[in-house]
């Protein structure tokens, strides 16, 4: 299983200043992220597209293209807001992405959960499915062929067009991200297509039905073996336990509605505090020095959260925590040089117990081959 991080460059305001932070700041925090990553030993690292005053990464293949200054992590967008932009454009972006960074570039396209992009890039939202579709089909037409002969609704025909530079990777590795509808599950399972979900709260269970419309989809169009899950979800790197109950500030502030009536979630200090309690983590797990309470690969843990020490010389007594209800632990594994690693072992050969003492049968449905986390609450 791959382990990432996402950043969408959100410019959340500082509650202990009540400053916004400023763009540059956050360009630069981003591209620390991804060489850190890199040295650390993750596997990819992504960037969200938004085009609203709140974020700064209105461009991801640009930022990638200065991230790609790293040496092996992967680099994609999460995702890119193909409804809105010219598919021919995004391919010829991250083909020469993929030219840069010598073969690691990937597009995650998806359909936007903002209305913003649609009114200033000249769409009407009432076209928000047809036009994803049309242009989902256009990307990979291009992606697939050298000079493209096609025609739709919302773009200009072309006729045997040559679209360049042409992608390191053959083909140019494409995701698509969904939110929550069963319908955009079953079209990436239809296509063949690797799925990405975006994970915010509740249980791995709210999940099923995506997971299980993708499968089937992709079973009835002949090409199971082709797929494959992923899931972005929120992270938060304390010292100790205390240190990232200390997050729940800034957690609270990334997620609340920033307009009357707009997008958002208001989590409390009591559910903030509360939902370690009554849900298992997926923790990451160091090469060193497991603690007692942690699952093993011959058995489940104790009824507490499984947990992973990290024990590097860069982050030592550092403790990584994700809210995935019930999801199976990662084990240590050694590393080479001792520093911070990040196990790819498959769900299957590791179980977990919520604390509440309940075995969680997550791998019977949840298999994901891929991790990312997203940097919000900074």
């Amino acid at each position: 299983m791959e382990l990432g991080i996402l950043t969408l460059g959100d410019l959340q305001r500082d509650p202990r200043t009540g400053r916004q932070h400023r763009a540059v700041d956050r360009t630069a925090e981003a591209l620390g992220y991804a060489e850190l990553a890199d040295q650390l030993g993750l596997d990819v690292f992504a960037v969200g597209e938004h085009h609203s005053p709140e974020f700064t990464t209105s461009s991801p293949a640009v930022l990638l293209a200065a991230a790609a200054r790293t040496s092996r992590i992967r680099l994609t967008s999460a995702v890119t807001l193909l409804g809105v932009l010219d598919p021919v454009r995004v391919y010829e972006d991250f083909a020469t992405l993929d030219l840069i960074s010598r073969g690691r570039a990937e597009i995650t396209a998806g359909r936007s959960a903002f209305v913003e992009p649609f009114a200033l890039f000249g769409h009407d939202t009432a076209d928000y499915d047809q036009l994803f579709a049309e242009k989902l089909d256009l990307l990979l037409q291009v992606r697939d062929n050298e000079r493209v002969t096609w025609s739709g609704r919302y773009r200009p025909a072309l006729s045997d067009a040559p679209v360049i530079p042409r992608a390191v990777q053959e083909p140019l590795p494409i995701w698509v991200g969904v939110g929550g509808t069963v319908s955009s599950a079953e079209r990436a399972g239809r296509l063949g297509l690797p799925m990405t979900l975006g994970y915010i709260g509740g249980t791995l269970q709210h999940l099923r039905p995506l997971v299980d419309a993708y499968r089937a989809a992709g079973a009835r169009a002949g090409h199971p073996e082709r797929l494959q899950l992923g899931l972005s979800t929120h992270l938060y790197v304390g010292a100790n336990p205390a240190a990232a109950r200390a997050v729940y500030p800034y957690f609270h502030e990334y997620l609340r509605p920033k307009t009357p009536g707009g997008r958002g979630f208001t989590v409390t200090p009591a559910a903030f505090e509360a939902a370690p309690v009554r849900t298992a983590q997926l923790w990451s797990a160091a090469p060193r020095n497991s603690p007692p309470n942690c699952s093993t690969p011959s058995g489940p843990s104790d009824s507490t959260a499984c947990t992973g020490r990290s024990t590097g010389a860069d982050y030592p007594n550092a403790w990584s925590r994700s809210p995935l209800p019930g999801s199976p632990r990662m084990s240590p594994r050694p590393s080479a040089r001792g520093d911070l690693t990040w196990a790819r072992q498959r769900p299957e050969a590791a179980s977990c117990t919520r604390r509440d003492g309940l075995s969680n049968p997550t791998r019977a449905f949840f298999e994901p081959s891929r991790v990312l986390y997203l940097d919000g609450a900074h």
